[in-house]
């Protein structure tokens, strides 16, 4: 029993001086204006693009948060090697778009492939505007 009450206090005694881990530096700007351009051919290139939309993105610790007229966005990037990118799109009406991608240029474009719930796929870029 008593080295039972040694092993807890020595493990509380170590959380409560082990360092705070340090959250990663955002990957991309806090606050910035993003241009998606996509297409609904899923080949790995952007071709017959449709509207670009620009969206107002909020970044904190690498998750995004976007909201956009009747859709609601959001995901993360991931630091690696190459760093990933997801996010999820909500629209009023029940309508989902996934998308996955990486960074290819740092803080500037995110290339990448689009799904959603109807059954339609594409390939986007996600270019900062600002």
């Amino acid at each position: 029993m008593n080295s039972r009450i040694q092993i807890l206090f020595a493990t509380i005694v170590f959380l409560q001086t082990a360092p705070t881990p340090v959250a990663a530096r955002d990957l991309l700007p806090a606050n910035s204006t993003w241009k998606l351009r996509w297409d609904t051919t899923l080949d790995g290139e952007l071709k017959s693009e449709q509207p670009a939309r620009s969206w107002e993105v909020v970044v904190c610790n690498n998750r995004i948060h976007v909201e956009g007229g009747k859709s609601v966005l959001s995901g993360e990037i991931v630091d690696g090697k190459v760093p990933v990118f997801t996010l999820r799109q909500d629209d009023a009406q029940g309508y989902v778009t996934i998308y996955a991608g990486k960074l290819v240029e740092r803080t500037k474009m995110i290339v990448g492939t689009w799904v959603n719930t109807l059954g339609q796929s594409g390939d986007f870029v996600f270019e900062l505007e600002n």
